[in-house]
């Protein structure tokens, strides 16, 4: 075989594929840009509070972390997810006709200490999904935009104990997922017309239609300049529109960070992991083929403390194994970059 072939191919596919991260990436920091402008004009320009140094663990998408009463925290957050591994019963589908999910969720938070031991936050999604799937056979783009579920968390300590670099804390969390995202795509979960797509009705609805209880615990250590945290999260969920149920699923994470000071404040490089187990949902009482997954992902992550108040991170992950029920478009990469700013 021609040596030289090869290559020019591999360059060919390694140039197609910088070109649509790029794309995603120059959308998303668009949107991003309006929403952070947005955001800030409407919630920064207010008085400031004392607080102390915020506790620095490791990203986990709900973290532990100290608390100070009378704080507010203000957040935002892009996270890109791309969904191109097309697989059937855990195997590849070699003709898959470029099947893909895109999706980017812009999220904004704000949560206020009511004391050293109990915080209340509100998680506000709003999700931009592009894809390609089959309809009757033939590929069929489309795309959906608008609100996803908002949640609203309560935020516990268990125990808290430190002593200038070394520390313990360990926080219980429970909350409710409001149905406010539309989940109108649902009603087409039994339509013929997309029974050979990978790319679900249930996969593109921006909101399930149910009221769900997230239950959460959450440890974070640190020694010296080390930071190890990790997680435990369990998602309760309820019938939805159109008779539909999403699956109970179960999810953790897990990493570790080493801390080096600034005179700005402080960067820390991260080692992280996360996985994820559901089983079938269910549409009019009956399981659904196409549905529940297990998944471990791994990855490098960096934040960056600026000063005592404003906080950035930055999280790549992808998956390292995975199994699925039926046909399904799994997840290729995970990319999360977030702001936070403590008055």
């Amino acid at each position: 075989m021609n040596t030289n072939k090869i290559e020019e191919n591999g360059h060919r596919e390694l140039k197609v594929l910088a070109s649509n991260l790029l794309g995603d990436y120059s959308r998303s920091m668009r949107k991003l840009t309006i929403i952070i402008s947005l955001f800030l004009s409407g919630f920064l320009i207010q008085p400031h509070r004392a607080f102390s140094c915020d506790y620095c663990g490791i990203y986990t998408p709900i973290s532990a972390r100290e608390f100070n009463t009378g704080s507010w925290n203000f957040g935002i957050s892009e996270t890109l997810l791309g969904f191109a591994k097309i697989r059937e019963d855990g195997s590849s589908i070699p003709k898959n006709q470029n099947q893909n999910l895109k999706t980017n969720v812009t999220e904004l938070s704000s949560s206020y200490d009511f004391s050293r031991r109990f915080s209340l936050q509100a998680i506000v999604p709003f999700v931009d999904q592009e894809f390609t799937r089959l309809k009757n056979g033939s590929p069929d783009d489309g795309s959906e935009f608008g609100l996803g579920d908002v949640a609203l968390y309560g935020q516990a300590t268990a125990i808290q104990a430190i002593r200038g670099r070394i520390g313990v804390i360990w926080q219980f969390v429970i909350g409710v997922k409001l149905p406010t995202g539309d989940s109108s795509a649902l009603k087409d979960e039994d339509e013929p017309e997309f029974a050979e797509s990978a790319i679900h009705p249930h996969d593109i609805a921006l909101g399930s239609g149910s009221a769900d209880v997230p239950f959460a615990t959450v440890l974070a250590l640190s020694l010296n300049s080390w930071r190890f945290e990790g997680g435990l999260q369990y998602n309760l969920r309820t019938e939805g529109d159109e008779s539909y149920q999403y699956s109970n699923d179960f999810r953790w994470n897990a990493g570790a960070a080493y801390v080096w000071d600034t005179q700005f404040g402080s960067i820390q490089p991260k080692f992280t992991m996360s996985g994820l187990t559901k089983s079938r949902d269910e549409y009019k009482g009956m399981d659904v083929k196409d549905s529940g997954l297990s998944e471990f992902l791994i990855g490098p992550a960096v934040e960056a403390q600026i000063g005592s108040r404003l906080k950035a991170e930055l999280l790549v992950q992808v998956p390292v194994w995975f199994d699925n029920n039926g046909l399904q478009a799994l997840q290729d990469h995970l990319v999360r970059i977030g702001l936070s700013y403590r008055l």
